[in-house]
Order: C-alpha cells, then structure tokens, then sequence
C-alpha cells in the first residue's frame, strides 16, 4: 500500500504510481492502472501505464477520452473476464 505520506508530489504528479511500479518490479508497459478522477487519470497517464477510465454515474465523462479503455463500473469488468 501506498499513501500520500510515501511521496512528496500528489496527484496529478505521477510519482505514486511509479513509486508502486517500483516496489512492485514491475515495468509501465506490464502496468494497468484503474481510476475514476480527472487528477488521478492525468497522473497514470503520465505514468506510462496502460489505463482504464472508471466513469462515476452523474459525472462529466469526458475527463476519460485519453485512457486507453473505459468501463463503466467495476461488475463490467468483472463481466468482461469471467468466461
């Protein structure tokens, strides 16, 4: 887990998610990134990872037009890989 007191930038820095890329071992390429805010999206982008939009019911969707993919909610997902 890692919070904001593990870095000095917050979102939309994309220091958090490389700091996790980073104790993960893991390079942005082998990277998925879900996330459902403006700041939040902008920062995985900036990351290099592969990211999903998340949109949120009632929320200006356009804020998700730069991910690389866009659910609705978390079930499609879940939809998308049970078979």
């Amino acid at each position: 887990m890692i919070t904001s007191e593990d870095v000095k930038k917050g979102k939309p820095h994309p220091e958090i998610f490389l700091l996790a890329m980073e104790r993960l071992g893991t390079k942005k390429e082998e990277t998925v990134i879900f996330e459902d805010s403006k700041n939040g999206i902008k920062s995985a982008i900036d990351s290099g990872a592969f990211v999903v939009g998340v949109l949120q019911k009632g929320v200006n969707d356009e804020f998700v037009k730069d991910t690389d993919f866009v659910i609705e909610d978390y079930k499609e997902l879940y939809d998308i890989f049970k078979d």
